[in-house]
């Protein structure tokens, strides 16, 4: 009888349902045979023995007893009485060994870094400063798209017929389905760590914590191709958009009542805020520091440790106490 083989915990392909190893996590790199699997031990003087399952395709039975037609409910964990030395647990054919096993692997493409996929495709965008299209279905190599740095990301328009990709030196490239190179322009916003393709739209994540939207119609892609690209229009800097002044106005009450009171008090050049309600400690409190004023108290819903301990947090509403 064959044995599992050393194994990490990645390379665990199976998991026993049934019997003495229910539930428990093995390794099968065999189609045919029979398998035995050490049986966990409840303490250290618990003599050792196996559990043997005969393997049958994508499914293994434990090996013993023939099928039958009514419900099985699988032996019981505790071993019985047998000589020195390793045993075999004859077992029920309801408790199974279930395998799963990898489709395929394709090293050649090297570290992926980002990955897309289509109906029938998945592509592999990688630090060899290329995007991989592969077949789903046997992990075979379609098309290579080249970029000229590593490849933080990509995407596809509808059933891949154009690639995008966003390479480490803030440029994007747009690829037909054949791996032409179509254009290649730059984000001016950074290099693009995300990406994906919506109604003829590219959105890209990039390093710099901007979110851009690229126009990727046909048309738009004709234009690039001719060398005529839009203008970018920064969000940000949109004339149409209010901008809202904050206010450093407080409202005022003469009562804590149920909140918290916290006082400003100068230290040097800095203003610092500390919890002056009984039963805190004697920590700075995070507060905005717009409306700090030298011997002025506050009175917040709330104040809480922060994660790590060593400051406390305000929470709720801020208001001046009279």
């Amino acid at each position: 009888m064959n044995e599992p083989a050393p194994q990490g915990r990645h390379d665990r392909n199976a998991i026993c349902l049934g019997g003495p190893c229910h539930g428990l996590l093995t390794h099968v790199d065999q189609d045919v045979g029979i398998l035995t699997v050490p049986v966990p031990r409840r303490s250290p003087d618990e003599p050792e023995w196996r559990a043997g399952y005969r393997i049958t395709g994508e499914r293994c039975a434990t090996r013993g007893m023939p099928p039958r037609t009514s419900p099985c409910t699988g032996p019981t964990r505790t071993p019985p009485p047998a000589p020195a030395g390793p045993r075999l647990h004859v077992g029920d054919p309801a408790d199974v060994l279930v395998v799963r096993r990898r489709p395929w692997r394709r090293p050649e493409a090297g570290q992926v870094l980002f990955g897309w996929q289509e109906e029938d495709a998945v592509y592999a965008a990688t630090a060899g400063r290329t995007v991989h299209r592969l077949a789903k279905s046997d992990g075979r190599v379609e098309a290579v798209y080249r970029c000229d740095g590593p490849v933080y990301s990509c995407a596809t328009s509808l059933e891949g017929r154009y690639v995008f990709a966003g390479d480490s030196h803030s440029s994007v490239y747009c690829f037909a389905a054949s791996g032409e190179r179509l254009w290649k322009l730059g984000t001016g916003c950074g290099s693009a760590f995300s990406m994906q393709f919506l109604d003829d739209r590219l959105y890209i994540v990039t390093t710099d914590g901007s979110l851009a939207c690229i126009d990727a119609s046909e048309t738009a892609i004709a234009a690039a191709r001719a060398g005529t690209v839009p203008e970018p229009v920064d969000v940000k800097a949109a004339a149409s958009l209010p901008v809202v002044e904050p206010s450093v106005v407080l409202e005022t009450v003469s009562h804590a009542g149920d909140g918290v009171v916290v006082e400003c008090v100068r230290e040097g050049e800095r203003l610092r805020v500390r919890v002056a309600s009984p039963g805190y400690e004697t920590w700075n409190v995070q507060f905005p520091k717009d409306i700090r004023e030298a011997g002025a108290r506050y009175l917040v819903e709330d104040v809480r440790s922060s994660g790590r301990g060593g400051f406390y947090r305000t929470y709720g509403e801020i208001r001046r106490l009279l």
